[in-house]
């Protein structure tokens, strides 16, 4: 029997899946990968087992998940991958057009607590999988996550550009959760030891990482156009903890999305 476990391929995670290959035993793991979303609909639908996962999806679905206590990847201020580009001041976005990337549910709503709760402006949102190039023809912002934000932020097209985990902390003084590793709560017994076995994994694996960045930097795919330098420092500014702090602005996010409607 295998573990499935949703590997999202992005520049955050790349330390963390890559030392538990080099270090640790993988042979009951199968890696499944995919963005985001798409994993988070897999958790949900039994197609995988484990996941770090959008934080959202375990907020939203309490009732079928546990987490692994102790780790996610967040941000106490800006994160430099979860980027709004926008033509025009965030005051100014109201009844604005506003395209979203397809690939994150939390980012999308923390975009929406953002603008709708704390800034009280109702854009038009549109999901797109459009690169920011043509959606900036069109659109007055859009929200890109991940590697893509990373490229697009370093390029510098000349659009204002937010970062969403800055803007978080400045208004709540709070880290934000952007992802948790969300287990189905459904599993078998054999299953949830080799869960068991995981978390003990990935504990000493966030340990071992932050002492090989520059080995891993290296042989990282996104090195090619980041550079090791700055992909080591992105690793470092990120959190990959879940303290009673962390756990404290996931809650606070919980209660904003209650004030939103039409939620995922």
């Amino acid at each position: 029997m295998m573990l499935k476990i949703g590997e999202i391929k992005y520049a955050n995670l790349y330390p963390l899946y890559e030392t538990l290959r080099r270090h640790f035993d993988c042979s009951r793991y199968e890696f499944v990968q995919g963005i985001p979303s798409d994993l988070n609909r897999m958790l949900r639908a039994a197609e995988i087992d484990i996941s770090a996962s959008s934080s959202v999806e375990y907020l939203l679905h309490k009732d079928i998940y546990d987490y692994i206590p102790g780790h996610s990847i967040s941000s106490r201020g800006a994160v430099h991958s979860i980027i709004l580009f926008s033509k025009h001041p965030l005051g100014a976005l109201d009844r604005k057009k506003i395209a979203v990337t397809s690939d994150s549910d939390t980012s999308f709503l923390l975009l929406r607590v953002l603008l709708e709760h704390f800034e009280r402006k109702t854009p038009a949102y549109v999901r797109t999988a459009a690169p920011l190039a043509d959606v900036m023809t069109t659109f007055d912002a859009c929200l890109l996550i991940g590697d893509a934000a990373l490229r697009e932020s370093a390029a510098n097209h000349g659009f204002r550009m937010y970062d969403l985990g800055a803007l978080w902390t400045d208004r709540t003084a709070l880290p934000f959760v952007f992802a948790l590793w969300t287990v189905r709560e459904d599993l078998s017994p054999e299953k949830n030891r080799l869960v068991s076995a995981f978390a003990d994994n990935i504990r000493r694996a966030g340990y071992l990482m932050k002492f090989d960045f520059q080995s891993l930097a290296r042989t990282a795919p996104q090195a090619s156009w980041m550079g090791p330098d700055r992909l080591i420092e992105y690793w470092q500014r990120l959190s990959y903890d879940l303290t009673p702090e962390h756990l404290k602005g996931m809650e606070r996010f919980h209660s904003l999305i209650d004030t939103l409607a039409n939620v995922i």
